[in-house]
Order: structure tokens, then sequence, then C-alpha cells
């Protein structure tokens, strides 16, 4: 009997291992606003399937995207620029800035299904 109840709480622990181990690293003294959010739709006035992306604030990192958006909104106190291409770079061809609450049909503006990558700053 008090084998099966070690095996028992040896198992519960192990299936708990990797839900623990699975969470990032808080660093101190951060707060919300120290990540950006975007919501991104794939169809037009924010249909389909839609995602909140979340990354680091600051403009340094470039999160790449599916070129699937039709409908996209920054999170409030940001501004996001959106790329033809995936590494954030205009490369000639102007890039599209947004904020709050976004662009709900990116086909008025030539926008559609165009945007590959993106950064976001406070502000």
């Amino acid at each position: 009997m008090h084998i099966l109840s070690f095996l028992l709480s040896s198992f519960t622990i192990l299936l708990a291992l990797p839900a623990i181990s699975a969470l990032p690293p808080s660093p101190i003294g951060t707060s919300k606003r120290d990540n950006s959010g975007v919501y991104i739709c794939s169809d037009i006035n924010w249909g389909s399937t839609c995602v909140h992306l979340v990354a680091p604030l600051g403009g340094q990192d470039c999160i790449k995207l599916d070129g699937t958006a039709s409908s996209i909104g920054p999170d409030q106190g940001l501004t996001c620029t959106f790329y033809r291409n995936g590494f954030c770079d205009d490369l000639g061809d102007k890039p599209l800035t947004l904020k709050y609450p976004g662009v709900k049909d990116l086909t008025t503006i030539g926008w559609n299904d165009q945007a590959r990558s993106y950064s976001c700053v406070a502000g």
C-alpha cells in the first residue's frame, strides 16, 4: 500500500514538472507594459482566426508574421511598425505604422496579407 502511495505521489510530481519548467523566468522590477501586444486576424473586421501576439517592447525585437493578416490592432499605448518582409526593414518600401485601435480592414489601405514582420515601442 505504501509503494502504491509513493508511486502515485511521484507520478503527480512528474506531471507537474513540465508545467513548472515551461514558465519563462520573470525579471525583477518589470511591469505589464514591458511587453507589447498586437491583435491580428486573418479576415477583415476582426474575423476568422485571431491571435494576440505579445513581445518585449523597445523596437529591438523583430516579430515575424505569416503574411495572412487582414485586421491588425496594437494594444493601447503602443506604436507598432509593420513591414512587408520578415526582418523589419523597409527596403525602400514604406512600412505601416499603427496605433490603437489599428485597422479592421487592411484591404482599404493596400496592406491585406502583406505584413510579414513588426516591432513596437511605447507611445
